[in-house]
């Protein structure tokens, strides 16, 4: 399936670039996700801030996928890669909701777990992604 794509790495000199650019591309999405709860408690009824969240959940996901890109991930494993992400962090911070008066920085940590493999081996995130992607398609 040489449509995916492969994993091009950026270059030695630029690698602590891209890893810059993931990592700041985590913290958004963490800062995205806490403001989306932040929004639901605020207006639980109101039918925008259900479109609101999605909104939110969308740029999410874009920042996370062109972080993915600037990393050297192909284009669809990128947004495979960055669904994943996302769908672990919203069901972290659901997690995190159910206790009582988390402070912000908890959100913050547990999406730097969460994205801390692509931070360490990200050419090994992205044969896994790529394999799961595959063996979906066969399916």
């Amino acid at each position: 399936m040489e449509a995916l794509g492969l994993y091009l790495p950026p270059p030695a000199s630029a690698q602590w670039l891209a890893q810059a650019v993931l990592a700041g591309a985590l913290v958004v999405t963490s800062v995205l996700e806490r403001f989306q709860v932040r929004l639901a408690e605020a207006e639980p009824a109101r039918w925008w801030a259900s479109n609101g969240r999605d909104l939110v959940n969308a740029l999410a996901l874009a920042t996370l996928w062109l972080a993915l890109r600037v990393g050297g991930y192909s284009g669809p494993i990128a947004l495979a890669a960055a669904a994943l992400l996302l769908l672990a962090a919203v069901l972290a911070q659901s997690g995190l909701d159910r206790l009582k008066r988390v402070p912000d920085w908890v959100s913050y940590l547990a999406m730097g777990a969460i994205g801390s493999p692509i931070l360490v081996a990200p050419g090994a995130v992205h044969a896994l992604v790529r394999s799961w992607v595959e063996a979906l398609a066969r399916a």
